[in-house]
This record gives C-alpha cells, sequence and structure tokens, in this order.
C-alpha cells in the first residue's frame, strides 16, 4: 500500500509538471475578436477551420483567441473575407455564384440587402455609434400609374455607452443615406437610438402647420442637448471624463411677433418743391369801329361819318404752389420664435474613489 501511495504521489506530480511545462512551452494567444455576435462568431470561427489555425472562443462565443504569432495574419484573410461584419451582408452578397432558376425578385431583394448593409457599415464608421441597422423602402411604380411614391428609409442607432449624436450629426446621417438612395430626400428618413429616442422625425412635411411644429420640436431638442454637453464637458474637467451626466429640459415660447411702428413729425417740415406762375393779359379792340346805335342797324345806314369807340382790358394772376415733406419714421421689429422661458436642469454626479487603509477602494460622495 505504502508503494502504491508513493507511486500516485509520484505519477501525479509527473502530470502536474508536465502541464506546466507544455503551457511554459505553448504559444500565448491573444484576443482576435471581441464583442461578437453569434452570426460572426459562425463564419469566423468556419474560416478559421478552413485556414486550420487553432483558436479559442470564451465568453460564451463572444470572443475569440488565436495564437499571438497568427493574429495578424488571420486578421488580413478575415478582413479579405468582409469579416467581421457584425452580422451585416454588404455587397459580399453578389461574389456568390447565383443558379439558372434565379428569379428577378430574388435579386432585387439581395439588391436591397446589398444596399443596407453598405449603409449600415458606413453609418458604423462614426466614432460614437457602436452598430446601425438601416431598412429601406424603395417603391416601385406601378404600370398605368401616374403617381409614384417616394422613397423613404429608417434607422436604427446603437451608440457606445452613454453617447448621444448631437443634430449636425444626425442631419449628416440623413444626407450621407439620402445621397445613396436616387430620390430619397433627407426629411423622409427617421432615426431612432437603441434608448427609443426619436432623433429626426422622417416623414413628408406637406402640413405647413405640422411643420412648423416639428421644426419647433427640433430647435427645443437641440438647445436641450447642446446645454447638457456643456455642462457635462465643464463637469468632466473637474470629476473625471464619463462621471457625469446632466440632462436640461426647456420651455420655450415660439411665438412669432412682428410689429409695424409709423410716425409723423409735424415740426420737422421740409420744402420738397416750389413752383411760381406769374400771367398778366391784356386786348384792346381795334379802332374806328362804330358805335352801336340805332341808326348803324338801319337797311341803308351811313356808317361812315357816325360814331366810333375803342376799349381796352387787362388781367394779371399770379399762382405759387409749395409741396412740404413731413419727417416720417417707420419701424419694423420682429421677434424671432424661440425665447427660453425656463431651464430645468438635474446633474448626476459619480462617488469619488478612494483608497481605505485597508487597500481597498471604496466610494464617497465628493461633497458633503
Amino acid at each position: 500500500m505504502r508503494l502504491v501511495v508513493v507511486g500516485g504521489v509520484v505519477l501525479g506530480l509527473l502530470v502536474f509538471f508536465a502541464v506546466f511545462i507544455t503551457r511554459l512551452t505553448s504559444p500565448t494567444t491573444e484576443l482576435l475578436y471581441g464583442a461578437l455576435d453569434a452570426g460572426d462568431s459562425a463564419r469566423i470561427a468556419g474560416q478559421l477551420q478552413i485556414m486550420g489555425v487553432k483558436y479559442e472562443m470564451r465568453q460564451n462565443g463572444t470572443e475569440i483567441y488565436v495564437g499571438g504569432q497568427d493574429i495578424s495574419r488571420v486578421r488580413l484573410a478575415l478582413a479579405d473575407q468582409g469579416l467581421p461584419g457584425h452580422g451585416l451582408v454588404g455587397s459580399e452578397i453578389f461574389d456568390e455564384s447565383e443558379g439558372l432558376g434565379t428569379t428577378k425578385f430574388i435579386q432585387d431583394v439581395n439588391l436591397l440587402r446589398a444596399l443596407e448593409g453598405e449603409l449600415a457599415k458606413t453609418i458604423q464608421g462614426l466614432s460614437p455609434v457602436k452598430s446601425a441597422r438601416v431598412h429601406l423602402v424603395l417603391p416601385k411604380r406601378e404600370l398605368f400609374s401616374r403617381q409614384r411614391q417616394e422613397p423613404s428609409a429608417s434607422i436604427v442607432l446603437t451608440m457606445k455607452g452613454a453617447v448621444r449624436l448631437n443634430a449636425e450629426q444626425v442631419a449628416a446621417v440623413q444626407h450621407v443615406i439620402a445621397a445613396a438612395i436616387p430620390g430619397l430626400l433627407p426629411r423622409r428618413i427617421s432615426i431612432i437610438d437603441n434608448k427609443g429616442k426619436l432623433l429626426a422625425a422622417g416623414f413628408d412635411e406637406t402640413d405647413p402647420a405640422q411643420a412648423i411644429i416639428t421644426k419647433a420640436e427640433e430647435k427645443q431638442r437641440a438647445l436641450e442637448s447642446r446645454l447638457a454637453r456643456t455642462i457635462e464637458e465643464l463637469l468632466e474637467k473637474s470629476v473625471g471624463f464619463g462621471k457625469v451626466r446632466a440632462e436640461v429640459h426647456a420651455e420655450m415660447d415660439f411665438d412669432r411677433i412682428s410689429t409695424q411702428e409709423e410716425s409723423f413729425d409735424p415740426d420737422g417740415q421740409v420744402v420738397r418743391s416750389t413752383q411760381s406762375i406769374e400771367q398778366t393779359s391784356s386786348a384792346r379792340d381795334a379802332e374806328g369801329t362804330p358805335a352801336v346805335t340805332v341808326g348803324t342797324n338801319l337797311p341803308d345806314a351811313n356808317v361812315e361819318g357816325g360814331e366810333t369807340q375803342s376799349s381796352t382790358s387787362a388781367d394779371s394772376r399770379v399762382e405759387e404752389t409749395v409741396n412740404f415733406e413731413i419727417s416720417k419714421k417707420v419701424t419694423n421689429h420682429v421677434r424671432e420664435a424661440g425665447n427660453v422661458r425656463k431651464l430645468s436642469v438635474a446633474v448626476l454626479i459619480d462617488y469619488k474613489r478612494v483608497e481605505n487603509e485597508d487597500g481597498d477602494f471604496v466610494f464617497e460622495p465628493r461633497y458633503r
């Protein structure tokens, strides 16, 4: 029994040292890709098996480890295959040969999937975006129909941590999608984030009243986001990056008031123009005109020796017109909409992490 016990101990020590030496001499593994979904993990594992590269999957398949000496070569080879694609299929869907029996419907579906995948990959290139899903609606014109429905799109964004897109970045995403799809307008692209917050409402603003309401809401959200971001950036310099959250609610007055005032100053008269007209006229009858008598009116009257008379008339007229210009003041006062009535601000600051006497880290309030 003693020999058996001693033999078992010796055998156990030999096995232990063999495993230990094997671990020391085996190559170290490094993280190839992390935060993978199930589809990407399966595709990457299949490619690694084809390449004959040993790999190890951890964290329920979300992380893949390979040997440190192979990591660069494997990443280049997988990138050539379009992996990882975060579950998105882009233009590589056309790399596979299609059978002769492929219908036009399948081809249209593949084209739509390729467009959605490529646009989603483009959006994922933005630093604040972790992943994106793009859904396109590309209606076709029906036969014998004069009306054509405009295309539209909807986008779901998953952000990195608590990062949020501002109004300028949201508009940039809309214009990138609109520029890639013929006939698509930015106002017909709706965007939401992973928290269900509406970042851009996509609909055709044919109703003027609805368009005004939408613009007012966008102005309010832009102001709230800008103030919240300013507060966070200001406090992060003191408490640390990512340890402060701010929320701002603004009550704004969107009434547009236009006032026109016109006033006259009677004391500020200025002569604008003066017109003077002076007219003089005179008239005189011809000399030797016989006087009008009873004898001159008889038949066969002798007017040569009759009496004659003459008359003279004179007329004088003076007219003056003076035009005055009265001083006038016209004031147009327009108050733009968007006056802030009230601001409600909530700020959340993380506890301070300090080390106690035992060497453990504890959290203490920053302000008491």
